[in-house]
């Protein structure tokens, strides 16, 4: 198998995780897709998405992309989206929540393989958000978020949750304790289901 064959098959797998993660959501209040819409216009928005993850590579190859930078890359992506599947969207927009893990999940693995320098922000969701020191309650639904500014706050509240942890940077922090929250959240379900303290 040649390296480009290699790079294309694990693109395609981490397109198809990223897709996966983010708009699989389970929020009946924030749905990503208006009702009625089908899997083949599903499908034309998931190749839409995938098109644009995929030319994010060349904006962040060199690195130097700053956290500003990051969040109007972020908007901007959410914008063209909802306007080309507009009627396809829920509320006909495409919400900076699942933009931003969208954007940042992608990152975060094509950073892990080492294919771009570290991202400037990490992929938001319930259990990274779970982790964020002082995030007011009604901040901590990823899903429903579509504000930039409250982006913003999001982001600035987890760098100094990792900063106060020792951590110099957004994505080695929630790399370094994704895991770890994960395990813990799903042995805490079980443990709820079973009905005993610990498992």
């Amino acid at each position: 198998m040649t390296d480009d064959a290699k790079r294309k098959f694990l693109r395609s797998e981490i397109l198809l995780a990223t897709l996966n993660a983010s708009l699989a959501t389970r929020n009946e209040k924030a749905k990503v897709y208006a009702a009625g819409v089908g899997e083949d216009e599903k499908t034309e928005v998931r190749a839409g998405i995938s098109k644009r993850l995929t030319e994010l590579d060349a904006a962040y190859l060199g690195g130097g992309v700053t956290g500003e930078s990051h969040c109007e890359n972020i908007e901007s992506f959410a914008g063209d989206l909802g306007k080309e599947f507009r009627q396809y969207f829920e509320g006909q927009r495409f919400r900076i929540g699942i933009t931003q893990k969208l954007v940042n999940l992608y990152l975060k693995y094509i950073w892990v393989l080492e294919w771009i320098p570290e991202p400037p922000h990490c992929p938001f969701d319930g259990v990274v958000i779970s982790h964020i020191a002082g995030l007011p309650a009604e901040s901590r639904n990823w899903t429903a978020l579509d504000n930039l500014d409250a982006y913003r706050k999001l982001v600035d509240l987890a760098l100094k949750t990792a900063r106060d942890q020792k951590y110099s940077s957004l994505a080695i922090w929630e790399l370094e304790n994704y895991e770890k929250w994960r395990t813990k959240r799903l042995e805490e379900s079980v443990s709820a289901e079973l009905g005993v303290d610990e498992i």
